[in-house]
């Protein structure tokens, strides 16, 4: 099967104009902004060639896996980019990222600007912190979290600082705006399409949002009259994250190697030279995962649930878990100290608690492993 690294060295010296920009490139974009390019793309537009080359002169081999723990193979991928004809000549430009523990934040974002001006504005998933992980949590009972006003804000921006352009001779002026996509992978995904749908006045200026596996928003956020007819949820054939959660947008599901939550990794996606290869359905793992966790958590009362994700954020404290690394020393025996320091629940809490433990070591497990030859 063919992956997203396969098709970025199979097109690497075909320009856009001979085979246009289209998903995939989009899912490399998507991809993207998952890299710490602090310090090295600012407001300025930098070359993806230069940008890459200086990233990958930063850290070592080891410092790289630490860093990309859920996809190993970004940093290939990051490499990859260095020296290509298809990609030479795309620019990075305002990267932002805001991280805090306390205010349980975890965002970051970068343009990009295509070689025909076209910007794609991609918004990173969760990293490999725990405080990415109780940001997702917070994202089953609330609708409006920190993370998603900062992209609506950026998009708002982005719109706002487009220069305006003389004509007839200078005598006016007059703002010619660019072709724009919104993308994301994860929660990435899910900031793409909160960005889109509440800026309604700024949607005009937005040709398409591609979310990949992004998850939904919680109750209460649809209010029946959004336009999602620009929205597409490209979602791996298991596939659990893009799921959860209540969605409208259109879907398509996607071929992919492995099964569960490794499908989640953009690099275990079936591609093929201009697409994805598609499956006409998901599958029965799909469903059985989904079941699981609507039955674990999500079909439980707002209040239930928003105390049932704060019991899971103090697991990870008391188990001193501060990054998914972390969990590749994981037991139960830690797992069972962590719940039981955890004062005043009842045997429904416990119950919980355990069951959330299970589906952690299990699908974690397989990623973990990869993560670590």
């Amino acid at each position: 099967m063919e992956n997203l690294l396969n098709y970025v060295h199979l097109r690497r010296d075909i320009d856009f104009s001979i085979r246009p920009f289209n998903e995939v490139d989009m899912l490399v974009c998507a991809d993207l902004s998952y890299v710490d390019w602090d310090g090295i793309v600012e407001k300025d537009e930098v070359s993806l060639e230069e940008a890459c080359r200086k990233y990958l002169s930063l850290y070592s081999e080891e410092e790289l896996k630490s860093k990309y723990t859920f996809s190993m193979n970004l940093p290939h991928l990051i490499d990859a980019l260095q020296d290509t004809i298809r990609y030479g000549n795309i620019k990075l430009k305002n990267y932002k990222k805001v991280y805090s523990d306390e205010d349980v934040i975890q965002f970051s974002v970068v343009t990009l600007v295509l070689p025909d001006g076209s910007f794609v504005i991609s918004f990173s998933g969760t990293d490999g912190s725990i405080t990415g992980w109780k940001e997702n949590l917070m994202m089953t009972y609330s609708k409006d979290l920190p993370c998603q006003i900062l992209a609506k804000d950026y998009v708002k921006k982005t719109i706002a600082d487009i220069p305006e352009t003389s004509y007839l001779f200078g005598l006016k002026k007059k703002k010619v705006y660019p072709k724009m996509y919104l993308t994301g992978h994860s929660k990435g995904g899910n900031l793409a399409m909160y960005a889109y749908l509440k800026n309604p006045k700024l949607q005009g200026y937005i040709e398409s949002v591609k979310s990949f596996d992004g998850p939904g928003f919680a109750d209460g956020f649809w209010q029946g009259d959004e336009d999602v007819s620009k929205i597409t949820n490209y979602i791996p054939k298991d596939s659990i994250v893009g799921r959860v959660l209540d969605h409208r947008e259109q879907t398509k599901v996607m071929d992919a190697q492995g099964s569960g939550l490794v499908q989640h990794d953009t690099l275990m996606w079936s591609v093929d030279v201009k697409d994805f290869n598609y499956c006409d359905a998901l599958t029965k793992e799909s469903d059985d995962l989904l079941e699981y966790v609507n039955k674990l958590l999500m079909d439980r009362p707002l209040e239930e649930k928003e105390r049932y994700c704060h019991l899971i954020g103090e697991l990870f404290d008391r188990m001193e878990i501060y990054t998914i690394a972390d969990l590749t020393e994981f037991s139960f025996k830690q797992a069972l100290s962590g719940i039981k320091e955890i004062r005043q629940l009842n045997a429904e809490e416990i119950k919980f608690m355990f069951e959330v433990v299970k589906f952690i070591a299990v699908q974690s497990a397989p990623i973990l492993v990869k993560g670590r030859k």
